[in-house]
């Protein structure tokens, strides 16, 4: 099953972040739009992600159990 993409996300870059994204793109055989989609959506996963790990030394863990 396709998805179909309708919602529309702007942004403003310099020329010099442009020309990065383009190249990167490039090297991927990726349009800039799946290049930024893909790039930005991974990011968000692994924020996210980072927010329901949490790191605890063997008397933090005694305390959380």
């Amino acid at each position: 099953m396709q998805h179909v993409k309708t919602a529309r996300i702007g942004l403003r870059a310099t020329l010099h972040q442009q020309s990065l994204i383009r190249n990167a793109a490039k090297i991927r055989h990726q349009s800039v739009t799946e290049f930024i989609l893909q790039s930005a959506c991974i990011n968000a996963e692994n924020t996210l992600l980072d927010q329901k790990i949490f790191f605890a030394d063997d008397n933090d863990w005694k305390a959380f159990t």
